[in-house]
């Protein structure tokens, strides 16, 4: 939790298709504890990035996105969150693109 002069960390979340959202929040719903369910169902891709960074990381998605259609990912299985569980994503064509893409941080 941030305080009244802390900025809090960035996280960078994908977007659903349409049924795949009323899916993944209907199992939240029915297995996420009430008060802990903050959040619509939501694909974290990149967690706790520092704020310092944004304004490189708008730029850089933006490059990355622009003009490309969202992949094809399916549900590979689920993964201990600690505290919780997810759903693993998996999606061939997105792993090439991390693959091609620099592993430079937008903070560095």
């Amino acid at each position: 939790m941030t305080g009244p002069t802390e900025v809090a960390p960035i996280i960078v979340t994908a977007l659903f298709g349409r049924q795949d959202t009323a899916f993944f929040d209907a199992m939240r719903r029915e297995h996420f504890p009430p008060e802990r369910n903050q959040l619509d169902a939501h694909l974290t891709l990149f967690h706790h990035l520092p704020p310092s960074g944004l304004d490189e990381l708008k730029h850089r998605l933006n490059q990355e996105t622009r003009g490309i259609r969202a992949p094809q990912a399916r549900v590979g299985g689920l993964m201990s969150l600690g505290r919780g569980v997810a759903y693993r994503i998996e999606s061939p064509s997105s792993s090439a693109s991390a693959r091609a893409s620099p592993t430079r941080s937008p903070a560095c």
